[in-house]
């Protein structure tokens, strides 16, 4: 059972300054609640007049947390001092453990030293809420924050109120995903639009959306009613509520997914210019995986996407994390693991369209940690398709026990499989292991999505009329031969055909563009469309993939690849 906080202003403001919020400590405790949350705005008078309510807080058994609407950061950028020594008194006077704050206008001339220093040696610990304001309530200030913090060993944790996002117009999934390594605190309430304008309402114990959201962050995690108790039977109300937020996480309750994959992503670093990489002085940051870009691609089209991996408890991973959220991908399967680090990789600026060169740093990363240990039966059975590579399962002897795990499982649900092998001979022990163990998985799957050189490499025939003989013969319902500047060629039981590449302008980087294909390719089958135009699409994809720098900067949205479809 999870701890429940009651927050008094969910009584209402008018009924808490008619009464007091000392009246609410008892209704709270007899209702099951482990703490209350009492709020600075909801006193009559300023400043606030704490006597009273602290001598009734330490007669309860409760636990107390103090919110104050007192912004850390001022407008100037910098820690406002004078409002968080104010608040830190208020706390302390009232017995609280924790004090809650807005974050205010933090940014980049913002300095955490002298925040670091005054909390170093508070009892008290600090939590910074998403508020509604555009500067304090949105994804961007609030991740920057908090990473600073971790950098720096400040120590803040975050409450994380789940419908404080509809008023900045954030998605509460991708802050989920963003801010779950540094959430302490969550605040429960629904939201809903009445004329034009946002209303905060109860949590339906019919809807599985918010528990999906609880499901992001640690069970240990206390959780606050901060929606209107409103009713004859306040009692009644509170007793019901506190026990809808104290239940542990059905199985159930796992949102349905259009797709799932699992893998690595790596923090890449592209040098700004072209030329050997030991002689590079600038690079910029990007993210590179295999299947985190066949996600992107997917998610850009409209799917809804879970991938499934380990991530290191460094930068590279929150950074990981942070991206992914930003393009709607659900990460609820990523586990952050505190011994092994996020995998980076250097690659060189490519230019004429020629392969740029990559150098990986991924040798005992927290991906090829992952194990058969990790596989969670009921997020994947969530999921409508599975896609699979060949890099994952290379990785380690844990990453193929987990590679083979999924597709047995997903076969035996009656899932649909795609598997790409994205071949990466230098992760394999052998050339020989390597065909063996990849054609050991495309036996496995429906749609299988090789390159021609590939192909010929692992099946050795030469044409792809007989390659997708080969996997056909295995048990493939249909294979897709990527041909590259030829398009590509595809087959099954009872159709087969060439259709022509996209010509592009201009060749900047073809590192992902088969990533894209198979998204282009999937998220059509899905859909139901003809295999030709199946194809079609992920030839269009791969061509959007490939006129810019990075792995899936160039990936389409769905509007996009609309517009840019013929007619």
């Amino acid at each position: 059972m999870h701890a429940v906080n009651v927050v008094t202003s969910a009584y209402g403001a008018s009924l808490v300054q008619t009464h007091g919020q000392q009246h609410f400590i008892a209704l709270a405790a007899a209702a099951g609640a482990a703490g209350i949350e009492i709020r600075r705005e909801l006193f009559p008078t300023t400043p606030p007049e704490l006597g009273p309510l602290a001598d009734a807080l330490t007669a309860s058994p409760l636990n107390v947390v103090y919110s104050a609407p007192l912004e850390l950061f001022g407008t100037d950028g910098q820690l406002d001092l004078a409002s968080l020594e104010l608040a830190l008194a208020e706390a302390a006077e009232l017995g609280a453990s924790t004090l809650k704050l807005p974050l205010g206008h933090y940014g980049a001339v913002s300095d955490l030293a002298p925040l670091a220093q005054r909390l170093a040696d508070s009892p008290i610990r600090l939590l910074v809420e998403n508020d509604q304001t555009p500067h304090g309530g949105t994804l961007a200030p609030l991740v920057a924050f908090f990473t600073a913090c971790r950098a720096e060993d400040v120590p803040v944790g975050m409450t994380f109120d789940i419908g404080n996002w509809h008023w900045t117009g954030t998605d509460p999934l991708a802050a989920a995903v963003a801010l779950a390594p540094y959430v302490d605190y969550l605040h429960g309430k629904g939201v809903e639009a009445r004329g034009g304008k946002l209303h905060a309402v109860p949590l339906s114990e019919s809807d599985v959306g918010w528990r999906r959201l609880f499901a992001h962050f640690r069970a240990d995690i206390p959780r606050a009613i901060e929606f209107p108790l409103i009713g004859d039977d306040l009692a009644a109300l509170t007793v019901r509520y506190v026990a809808l937020l104290a239940e542990p996480l059905a199985p159930n309750t796992v949102e349905a997914l259009d797709v799932v994959t699992f893998g690595e992503a790596m923090a890449m670093f592209v040098a700004d210019e072209p030329g050997d990489l030991a002689a590079a002085t600038y690079f910029s940051r990007r993210l590179a995986g295999a299947e985190t870009n066949f996600c992107v691609g997917m998610a850009r089209l409209g799917y809804r996407v879970g991938w499934v991996s380990r991530l290191g408890q460094d930068a590279f991973g929150r950074f990981v994390r942070a991206t992914l959220a930003t393009e709607g991908i659900d990460c609820c399967g990523v586990a952050t693991d505190p011994r092994y680090p996020t995998g980076f990789q250097l690659k060189s600026r490519a230019v004429d369209g020629s392969d740029p060169i990559v150098e990986y740093f991924r040798k005992g990363s927290a991906a090829s940690q992952l194990s058969r240990a990790d596989f969670d039966p009921t997020y994947f059975a969530a999921a409508r398709h599975f896609h699979c590579t060949g890099v994952a399962p290379a990785l380690s002897d844990g990453t193929w026990q987990f590679a083979q795990h999924a597709l047995d499982f997903m076969r035996s649900a009656g899932k649909t499989i795609s598997f790409d092998p994205n071949l990466r001979p230098s992760l394999w022990p052998s050339e020989a292991e390597m065909i063996r163990r990849i054609n050991a998985l495309a036996a496995k799957a429906d749609w299988v999505l090789p390159g021609i050189a590939e192909g010929r490499l692992l099946t050795g025939c030469r044409t792809p009329e007989d390659i997708a003989a080969f996997y056909l013969a295995q048990g493939a319902r249909l294979v897709v031969i990527k041909l590259g500047a030829e398009g590509a060629y595809y087959r099954s039981a009872t159709e087969q055909g060439y259709v022509a590449a996209v010509l592009v302008d201009e060749v900047v980087d073809t590192v992902g563009a088969g990533d894209g294909f198979a998204a282009g390719v999937v998220s059509a089958l899905l859909e139901g469309l003809p295999l030709a135009a199946a194809v079609a699409r992920g030839n269009r994809v791969g061509a959007f993939a490939i006129q810019s720098v990075g792995d899936m900067e160039g990936l389409p949205t769905r509007a996009q690849l609309e517009a840019a479809s013929p007619a």
